[in-house]
């Protein structure tokens, strides 16, 4: 009976942290690189903040992502993580913050896979060679 309860206790908790996915996601993320073909791009002070929904596998999102602020639902589902409904505010900044801008948006709205290692999140954009990486 002792080894009936321990085994009970295991497989809930595999269950249990196996369903981990809006816990890990959730949060503030600050922007710590931006990949472009493998080559850093300078990086600009922007976050991203994921709030789970009802449904499993959608986010809000809000942030700022360099000059401008947005919003957007993200779409989880398997290892992908994209932006869909995003507005966001109509500010201009200098060339390379707006060009920083865009691929941080890029990555977002066409995102083919993501993963979470420690405290770190990654976002990739494979058909265009763009990597996120954000920490906690």
């Amino acid at each position: 009976m002792k080894h009936t309860k321990f085994i009970f206790i295991v497989i809930l908790t595999l269950i249990l942290t196996a369903c981990t996915n809006s816990k890990s996601l959730s949060g503030n993320w600050q922007v710590t690189a931006l990949y472009v073909n493998e080559t850093a791009v300078p990086v600009i002070t922007s976050n991203i903040k994921l709030t789970p929904t009802s449904t499993s596998s959608l986010f809000t999102a809000k942030g700022c992502a360099g000059v401008n602020l947005y919003n957007a639902d993200i779409t989880v589902k398997g290892k992908t993580f994209h932006a869909s409904n995003m507005v966001n505010t109509g500010f201009m900044g200098t060339p390379s913050e707006m060009d920083f801008e865009d691929k941080f948006f890029q990555v977002l709205m066409n995102s083919n896979r993501y993963k979470i290692a420690g405290n770190m999140l990654v976002i990739y954009n494979e058909e265009l060679d763009l990597k996120l990486e954000l920490g906690k």
